[in-house]
């Protein structure tokens, strides 16, 4: 946009506020981007020094003459099906509601971070990425809402993962919908509009799957550690593509960033550039035990969840391992080892 308004002859001046560090800024000794988030991570907790925020401005001038426009009620902008009402109930948009959702995180749950954050029963994360992505927050709000002590925790270190996101989109823009890693273009996807649908529904008979995929319908967002598991599970239990999860994370999730979105789909997948093993399929038994152990986020969003009567799973578990990881040894050219 700069360069064809510049290309025009009209003056522009950019102000970063949406990132801690302009993201064609870090690069590693040899002058190319970093494709690892610790080096990465290292490399900016030893360079960032983000200025202070600015003060709110005392008064907004308005323009002289405002254009033409229409009443925003004319627009209809309220859908005529109330689907969202408990969408409305968790969240409340606006830069109100995001000083809300850090000075409740900073007094209540950044000591407990470490501990709580992969518990889904718990509201042990900041639940601020929606308002940073709408701009409604910004990371050096936070930075410095942290302190000198803050800047050692581990929620920073996902605040610097959200750099690390916008760092790869910057320099590899083709990944939104493209593997990073050439080789998994020929990955034999089985492509499978029920079993896509059923995953979107939570409908799979995997309650931490199906009660992760019924609260991001219900509330535009989903627990972070229950995100890893249904991504893990569409990608690799069911064959689905990855880019069928991100395409339907960006039409549900509140925070549905671009940058993000597609970093941690390509990680699960194992195809980013910071991906997690392909041979590391998530187990979403034994996560909910190990993370929802008394079944209170299960039961939460899958009622008809009974421990005495355990519902049927769309594929067996054990099966669509073995198939994923024999997938992935074909696509690598390399030969299952009995």
């Amino acid at each position: 946009m700069q360069r064809t308004l510049r290309e025009k002859g009209i003056q522009t001046n950019a102000f970063n506020s949406s990132l801690l560090a302009e993201p064609g800024t870090t690069l590693n000794r040899s002058g190319e981007p970093y494709r690892v988030y610790t080096p990465y991570l290292r490399r900016m907790l030893h360079d960032l020094r983000p200025s202070a925020p600015l003060a709110a401005p005392t008064k907004i001038l308005s323009p002289g003459k405002w254009p033409a426009g229409e009443p925003l009620d004319s627009l209809d902008p309220i859908p005529r099906i109330a689907w969202y009402t408990t969408l409305e109930e968790t969240w409340r948009p606006g830069e109100e509601g995001a000083r809300a959702r850090l000075n409740r995180f900073m007094a209540h749950g950044l000591a407990d971070y470490r501990q709580t954050r992969d518990l889904p029963a718990r509201r042990g994360t900041s639940g601020l990425s929606p308002h940073l992505h709408f701009g409604e927050i910004g990371p050096r709000q936070i930075w410095h809402a942290l302190g000198a002590k803050g800047r050692s925790s581990s929620f920073l270190h996902e605040i610097i993962w959200r750099e690390f996101a916008h760092h790869l989109l910057f320099h590899f823009p083709r990944t939104t919908t493209q593997p990073m890693r050439p080789e998994f273009a020929r990955f034999p996807w089985k492509k499978n509009t029920k079993l896509l649908h059923a995953w979107q529904r939570g409908r799979t008979g995997i309650p931490l799957v199906d009660a992760g995929m019924r609260e991001l319908w219900a509330t535009g967002v989903m627990h972070n550690r229950v995100r890893m598991v249904v991504g893990s599970f569409l990608v690799k239990n069911l064959l689905q593509p990855w880019q069928d999860g991100a395409r339907w994370f960006w039409d549900t999730l509140v925070d549905a960033d671009l940058a993000n979105n597609t970093l941690n789909w390509q990680w699960v997948a194992g195809c980013g550039a910071d991906a997690a093993p392909y041979f590391r399929i998530f187990n979403p038994i034994t996560q909910a035990e190990r993370y929802d152990p008394d079944a209170a986020y299960v039961r939460r969003w899958v009622p008809e969840f009974d421990d005495a009567l355990p519902p049927r799973p769309l594929v067996d578990l054990a099966a669509t391992r073995e198939a994923a990881l024999d997938a992935y040894a074909r696509m690598r050219g390399e030969r299952m080892k009995k």
